[in-house]
This record gives C-alpha cells, structure tokens and sequence, in this order.
C-alpha cells in the first residue's frame, strides 16, 4: 500500500502530502520520517511496534 502522512503549516493549512510506496507500510512511514527530519535537521522519535 505504501506510507504517507500530511504536511501542515504552524497554521494548520495542509500544503503537501508525503507519501512512498515500495516497501512494506511502516517501512515507507519509516523512511519518510527519516527523509524529512534529514532535510529539517530534526531528530525524529522511534516508534517501537
């Protein structure tokens, strides 16, 4: 199915949605995740499952 999530201002205004397919859901989710915190220079949180 793939994972993906929206990108929201301070404001609340949606201006994208993120999304990656290829890999098993979480995995996309995950990859996302570490994508954008790389680009923001933000350390994301683990989610253990």
């Amino acid at each position: 199915c793939g994972g993906g999530f929206p990108i929201r201002l301070q404001t609340g205004e949606l201006v994208a949605v993120a999304l990656a397919s290829g890999l098993p859901d979480i995995k996309d989710h995950g990859f996302l995740v570490d994508c954008l915190a790389g680009h923001l220079g933000v350390e994301a949180p683990a989610i253990d499952l």
